[in-house]
């Protein structure tokens, strides 16, 4: 920077002598000083067009990087939500196989309580079936000896009655019969009695052909339900695991989408910097030669008065 102090000494001890050597110094001060003045306006025009130019390029850069900046956080954004709504779809498999499993566990409890049920059924049909089948001998044995029938103190009788009424009970009133009236067709009644127990007896074969079909229908649609669930249970088991595949890349994808976002924003961070530093250079340099051009203007005006 031109010092002020030494251009105005200059100038006060030229203006203070007359001589001629001092006006031809003075007009070739006035005149270098013209010079001076017109190369720091041609610099001064360089470098508003220098910064003309820095501005429009720095705004160009950064317009630019502010897109690649979007694009990488629309990216990071995307990745994220995909990694969530992989997560989320995980959540609710398992769900889905935390649910199946439990019908499955109900299903293969239900299928052992029926078959247990039913084999209940099928012991009290034969324990049944065995106790009308010693009925049916034991009014054989009645027909041989109908004398029992009119001595009311006859313990076989009381034992053989209250057996055959606990299987058929419709039997009671022909024992009561029986016991209570001598004029009565013995024979006739013991043939009444047997068909009862013969219908008894097909009530009871009905009743566990019946529970059979039931129990089979029951049989077949619980094992039914038991392989859809299993075949359900492996289609969502393969569908976990490769959700859980498809989340490691995600998860992986998103970390390599967050580095690159914060890269980029280092790099933008850096060339703002860069703009700005030599947005201030410039600035500098103008403020300088400004501040030149004063003195260059404040010094011709001296000469020139």
């Amino acid at each position: 920077m031109i010092s002020v102090l030494v251009i105005a000494c200059a100038i006060f001890a030229l203006t203070a002598s007359e001589s001629p050597d001092s006006q031809s110094s003075i007009q070739s001060i006035h005149t270098l000083l013209q010079d001076l003045k017109s190369e720091f306006l041609l610099e001064q025009n360089e470098d508003d067009s220098k910064q003309f130019s820095h501005n429009r390029n720095c705004i160009e850069i950064l317009s630019s990087f502010s897109k690649i900046g979007a694009s990488t956080q629309s990216l990071l954004e995307h990745r994220q939500n995909a990694q969530k709504l992989l997560s989320d779809e995980i959540e609710a498999v398992k769900g889905e196989i935390d649910y199946l499993n439990e019908n499955l566990s109900y299903s293969q409890k239900r299928l052992q309580e029926l078959s247990g049920l039913r084999c209940d059924q099928s012991t009290i049909f034969l324990h049944n079936l065995k106790d009308i089948k010693e009925a049916e001998s034991s009014i054989a044995d009645l027909r041989k000896n109908t004398n029992i029938f009119f001595n009311t103190e006859n313990t076989e009788l009381v034992q053989i009655a209250a057996k055959i009424s606990s299987l058929v009970p419709q039997s009671g009133n022909i024992f009561t019969e029986l016991t209570e009236n001598a004029a009565l067709d013995v024979p006739n009644l013991l043939n009444n009695l047997k068909s009862l127990i013969k219908e008894n007896v097909k009530k009871l074969e009905d009743e566990e052909l019946q529970n059979a079909r039931n129990f089979a229908d029951w049989h077949i649609n619980i094992k039914k339900e038991i392989q859809r669930i299993s075949e359900e249970l492996q289609q969502k088991g393969d569908y976990a695991e490769k959700l859980l595949a498809d989340l490691s890349q995600a998860e992986a994808a998103k970390e390599e989408a967050v580095r690159a976002n914060e890269d980029f924003k280092m790099v933008m961070e850096a060339q703002q910097a860069e703009c700005e530093t030599q947005k201030k250079i410039i600035e500098k340099d103008t403020q300088r030669r400004k501040e030149n051009i004063e003195i260059l203007d404040e010094s011709i005006q001296i000469l020139e008065n």
